[in-house]
């Protein structure tokens, strides 16, 4: 039997007895590529090739004592890459990834390609959002931190959260962004820009050193410069506040 073939039998005994949580996902706050890689068991780049969904549990017995088809599917789908690079785990050609039903699962789609932060389980490696598992066109600065690892060049992350200042009477309210805005950390010879999530995460890679950090909107600074400092093979939370209300908008 095939090593292929073997990891799939485990896979279907799993999706008999896997439950199917409907819980919404709350990952408690944005994390780094740092802490996603260190607590992950597998970092790699994937193309999805291949879902396979477990068929459906046909019996249902009802309370009438009449026996019924059920529909829903008895456990996860197995999803899986062909491997474009490994960053963490074993050097292998093809991963496969359980998928579950709830809302901390990805919608993965054939032909697209992933980073994918995972552990190892029963069968296959899971993956959940709070993982910073992403679609590589997405993972930017994820990449530009992991590739730096591979060189041993010299690098740190700066992180966190940009919020806006809320219109109310104390003028401090804060809220989630829903918008991009970039943000922006410069020193005297280099400058670099990433673009803030819809909820106003966001991340930038940069050398060692002390940087003016500072956020705009259409080219307008909408925030106080901040100096931050930046360890080699450190990370950095900041929490920033937008200057402007909802009537600038």
């Amino acid at each position: 039997m095939s090593a292929r073939i073997a990891s799939l039998v485990p896979v279907v005994l799993l999706a008999i007895f896997w439950p199917t949580p409907a819980l919404a996902c709350g990952c408690g706050g944005t994390i780094s590529t740092l802490t996603a890689a260190e607590r992950a068991g597998v970092v790699f780049v994937g193309t999805v090739s291949r879902i396979d969904s477990p068929p459906p549990s046909n019996a249902r017995y009802n309370a009438d004592g009449s026996v019924g088809v059920n529909s829903s599917a008895a456990g996860p789908d197995f999803v899986l890459f062909d491997v474009v690079r490994v960053f963490k785990g074993p050097l292998v050609p093809e991963v496969g990834v359980l998928r579950g039903n709830s809302t901390c699962d990805f919608p993965f789609r054939t032909g697209e390609e992933w980073l994918v932060y995972g552990d190892e389980a029963i069968g296959g490696i899971t993956a959940y959002k709070c993982s910073r598992t992403r679609l590589t066109v997405s993972a930017t600065q994820d990449l530009v931190y992991l590739r730096g690892v591979d060189a041993r060049r010299p690098q740190g992350i700066l992180y966190g959260e940009v919020l806006r200042r809320g219109d109310g009477p104390d003028g401090v309210t804060r809220s989630a962004l829903f918008e991009p805005l970039q943000v922006i950390a410069a020193n005297m010879t280099q400058k670099f820009t990433t673009t803030t999530e819809p909820w106003g995460a966001f991340e930038l890679v940069v050398p060692p050193g002390d940087f003016d950090v500072w956020i705009e909107r259409r080219e307008k600074i909408v925030a106080p410069k901040r100096v931050v400092h930046v360890n080699n093979g450190a990370e950095v939370k900041v929490q920033l506040l937008v200057a402007y209300s909802t009537a600038d908008r």
